[in-house]
């Protein structure tokens, strides 16, 4: 009887899961090959609370240990191509679990779960040492990198056949308590094609709660020389102006604001093209290097509390710059540049000594990294 409940509550874990994630073929294929007709929204909240209950339990708590133990060797033995977005679940789950037990009473667990696991979450080093001092509820409120690990859902994109695979070995090994988990704290954008690169993947393991939602970096971003408040409002309302444009033309003085707004922008990216036909001279290249340094020293004698942000920048313009002077056919410069800069692009040792490697416009296009810059 235990393991035929164990099974429902795996069946409706699973079932919930592909529910809220919007998995409505994968969620109506289960629901026929299991003979469960309708709905039974009410049922599945009811299973859902049984199994939360039951992980309050020592006994329960214990076992997610053990599942976890046993995801850790599903991924570290997993095709290689998919290994990289697997191991993605690995970190959120880590906290999640080791916040269960400190907010379930059992810190002995608690302290042999965090010496256990801990020092696998690779680049999380001071996250997991902060994640050790929370031992109450209490020092988790206070805590402002954890505390949102149980407000809001850690985001993990990852591709439809790394997906299979990870709901897979869940739900063959009857691991409910991982699946309740990733259910209530985790949303896993799934999406077509191939797994994400390394450089995508290193990126989603820099961040606090993972990947970002599709919806985030819509906004229109402008990139050239800087401009006035007057011509950037031109920039930004052109959409706007285009859209109003058949009622613009019965309106003498909205017809006459736009002719001005189109002007305005006409001259703008006058101006920006002629900024980038001089930034192609040798000249120009030069000093950009100039400026480059002089960031540098700026970011560096910041104040301490805004020199992290700041220091953001560095590494993306490093690599811009880098490969303008090669594009621009002047490899001595760009020599002379990496020699001097690449040795501050801290955490970025790989891809400066591949960045090196890249001295024509045909080992851009080659390099799987770079190429998307």
């Amino acid at each position: 009887m235990e393991n035929a409940s164990e099974d429902d509550q795996l069946l409706q874990a699973v079932l919930g899961y592909l529910k809220n994630n919007n998995l409505q073929s994968t969620e109506a294929a289960l629901r026929k090959e299991a003979d469960i007709q309708g709905d039974e929204d009410s049922l599945h909240i009811d299973k859902m609370k049984q199994v939360l209950t039951n992980y309050k339990s020592a006994q329960h708590q214990e076992r997610a240990l053990n599942q976890y133990g046993g995801l850790c060797d599903f991924v570290e033995k997993s095709l290689e191509m998919y290994r990289g977005e697997l191991s993605l679940v690995l970190y959120p789950l880590f906290v999640q679990i080791y916040l269960e037990l400190v907010l379930g009473n059992q810190p002995t667990l608690a302290r042999e779960f965090h010496e256990k696991f801990g020092s696998q979450q690779e680049g999380r080093e001071d996250d997991v040492k902060e994640l050790e001092t929370i031992t109450s509820k209490e020092a988790l409120l206070l805590s402002v990198t954890f505390s949102q690990f149980r407000s809001n859902k850690y985001v993990v994109r990852m591709c439809k056949d790394s997906f299979n695979c990870l709901l897979s070995h869940l739900q063959d090994n009857s691991h409910v308590l991982l699946l309740n988990l990733i259910n209530l704290h985790l949303f896993v954008d799934v999406f077509d094609g191939l797994p994400k690169p390394p450089s995508q993947l290193a990126l989603s393991n820099s961040t606090l709660m993972g990947d970002g939602m599709r919806s985030v970096n819509q906004q229109k971003m402008l990139y050239g020389v800087q401009h006035s408040p007057a011509m950037l409002n031109a920039l930004l309302d052109a959409d706007e102006y285009q859209e109003e444009a058949t009622f613009s033309e019965t309106d003498p003085k909205k017809k006459k604001k736009k002719e001005r707004m189109i002007l305005a922008t006409v001259k703008l990216k006058d101006k920006m093209k002629q900024v980038l036909t001089n930034y192609k001279s040798a000249q120009h290249q030069e000093r950009a290097l100039n400026q480059y340094g002089g960031l540098c020293d700026f970011v560096e004698k910041s104040l301490e509390m805004y020199r992290g942000e700041l220091s953001l920048v560095l590494y993306p313009l490093f690599v811009q710059i880098y490969l303008e002077l090669v594009l621009g056919n002047q490899p001595t410069l760009a020599r002379e540049f990496h020699e001097k800069f690449g040795s501050q692009q801290e955490g970025r040792e790989d891809d400066v000594k591949e960045l090196e490697t890249i001295t024509s416009k045909e080992a851009l296009l080659l390099s799987v990294t770079f190429s998307q810059y």
